[in-house]
């Protein structure tokens, strides 16, 4: 197994980013747990269940936000790879996604941005903004956004007319 060389530019973006993702992830947490009533109330469970997933997909998908490559061959390989050690062995813990993060990193990027683009049709322009280009980080760092946009949202509804 060879070593993986660490970049203290990624760390501290890695770092800065998390914390993003667990202060918005906090405000969501706080939101189940104070206005649980409300939530069922108002039919806002599918929109609270659907962000603790964004929630869940950014935090990992941070730390896979430093994959090497865009080439569609390498996140082919790795994907069979992921698939095998989940045949193989039964089981996918972090060290499986971190060696695979060229597909897991997509995976779970993709997975926040389907529950996302679900989001927007009840609060529409939560996704506005999207950059024109397209680093992994940029990518992470947008979808953060629009995850906070989303809480933002939640919030207001629960506390509108209360």
């Amino acid at each position: 197994m060879t070593e993986e060389t660490i970049d203290p530019e990624h760390i501290e973006w890695l770092v800065e980013n998390r914390a993003k993702n667990q202060k918005t992830a906090a405000k969501l947490f706080k939101l189940l747990d104070e206005h649980s009533d409300e939530i069922r109330k108002r039919n806002l469970v599918w929109a609270a269940t659907a962000l603790v997933g964004v929630a869940f997909s950014l935090w990992r998908a941070a730390f896979l936000a430093d994959k090497r490559g865009t080439k569609r061959e390498i996140t082919l390989n790795a994907a069979k790879d992921f698939l095998g050690g989940m045949l193989r062995d039964n089981v996918i813990a972090f060290s499986q996604d971190r060696r695979n993060r060229e597909w897991t990193f997509n995976y779970y990027i993709q997975n926040a941005l389907d529950r996302l683009n679900q989001l927007d049709v009840k609060w529409p322009g939560i996704l506005r903004g999207k950059p024109d280009s397209w680093t992994t980080e940029e990518r992470w760092e947008y979808h953060q956004l629009v995850f906070d946009r989303a809480v933002n949202r939640l919030a207001r509804d629960l506390t509108r007319d209360a």
